[in-house]
């Protein structure tokens, strides 16, 4: 029970949290898109990465999730389109393999593949500077699954 009660310095941050919650509730309200203010953009990404972390309080925890699965549009585009071209490179590189081991004729343009190429090598930078989309566990883990699975040692 004791545990319960908060010290003055905690209500005064649980207060600034909820606020800063409730301001950027209503942009999304009011405007369909996440805010552009630098001040709440950065808000959101260490809410962002503090929950991808597991370090936030119960109460927080509980109503961000209830905040980004509501909002799921705003939030899910990043790693929708990260998924998205994992999949492409992915089919990429099993036609590929079809390809050299059988009579199978391949339909990937070139300039596909550059741009798979690019991409590939901009996801191993962002995964060794955990910056950017790989500073996310989730993310971090797939790309540590798929670069192992294809024997990609980069």
């Amino acid at each position: 029970m004791a545990n319960d009660i908060k010290a003055p310095s905690e209500m005064i941050e649980t207060l600034l949290w909820n606020k800063k919650f409730d301001n950027i509730k209503k942009y999304i309200d009011l405007h369909e898109s996440l805010p552009i203010e630098k001040c709440l953009r950065n808000w959101i990404d260490i809410q962002m990465f503090r929950y991808s972390k597991n370090i936030m309080d119960v109460v927080s925890k509980n109503k961000w999730e209830s905040f980004i699965n509501k909002y799921d549009k705003y939030f899910c585009n990043g790693f929708r389109n990260w998924n998205d071209m994992l999949k492409n490179v992915e089919s990429y590189i099993i036609e590929i393999m079809n390809y050299i081991f059988t009579d199978h004729v391949s339909t990937v343009r070139i300039a596909d593949v550059k741009g798979m190429i690019k991409w590939i090598l901009r996801q191993d930078m962002l995964y060794k500077r955990r910056i950017g989309i790989m500073k996310y566990g989730n993310i971090r883990k797939t790309w540590k699954i798929f670069v192992h699975k294809y024997h990609l040692s980069l």
